[in-house]
């Protein structure tokens, strides 16, 4: 029965957390379920994966990681391999670690001392600021569900490219996939807010405003190239 707080690295903060999903003793963890299950035993190749579907493959993430030469920034990179050594995935991030209590940014170098920094990145890019939409071809609106929030009690940073996506008009995703993917995170997201994805199609590219509805905050802003199936 001992509390969540006697354990090593668990802090007032994350104490407090934790309680918000009923864990309050290391009784609570042990027994803290996952919601669901999924089979990963089954291994498809990248070539026979079916859209729509729930697929499992093997595949080989390289990452790097190196500090950017201004300010506390840093560019987390990750290129996938499959099975065979091909490329199917390549991605570089700009990230900066914040103090959660302070909600103050701090150094990488300083806090986090284990992480290798080297200088190959898998993208070369300096992050240009992504337009906003100028008109609306398409618009949806989604509540952001429990499914779609974090630990931290924030969206997900992997719901929003889902949002966008399903913002598209449905006639054109049965003929499109989505090839290239930039994405800056704005604002956060909270359960149970509703929220509005402005899309502008032009073409084989797509911008996508993510705003909440309550009080027009932005949380998010993308672009997405397509193309042909």
């Amino acid at each position: 029965k001992d509390s969540v707080g006697e354990i090593k690295n668990v802090g007032a903060q994350r104490r407090r957390l934790l309680n918000r999903l009923g864990i309050y003793t290391v009784e609570d963890i042990i027994e803290y379920f996952p919601r669901d299950y999924e089979d990963r035993s089954t291994l498809r190749e990248i070539s026979e994966l079916v859209e729509n579907e729930e697929n499992t493959f093997s595949a080989t993430v390289e990452e790097a990681v190196k500090n950017v030469e201004y300010g506390k920034l840093f560019v987390s990179s990750a290129v996938v391999y499959d099975a065979s050594g091909n490329i199917i995935i390549t991605a570089s991030s700009l990230w900066i670690l914040i103090d959660f209590v302070r909600k103050r940014p701090i150094s990488l170098k300083e806090n986090l001392s284990e992480y290798t920094v080297i200088p190959e990145r898998a993208l070369e890019t300096d992050f240009p600021k992504l337009p906003e939409p100028e008109r609306a071809d398409c618009q949806r609106r989604f509540s952001v569900r429990f499914d779609d929030i974090d630990i931290n009690r924030h969206v997900n940073n992997a719901v929003y490219p889902l949002w966008a996506t399903e913002a598209v008009d449905h006639d054109f995703r049965d003929n499109h996939v989505p090839c290239e993917l930039e994405i800056a995170f704005k604002k956060e997201g909270h359960l149970g807010e509703d929220v509005d994805i402005t899309t502008e199609l032009e073409g084989q590219t797509s911008l996508h405003s993510v705003t909440a509805l309550s009080d027009g905050r932005e949380l998010a802003r993308l672009r997405i190239k397509w193309k042909n199936l």
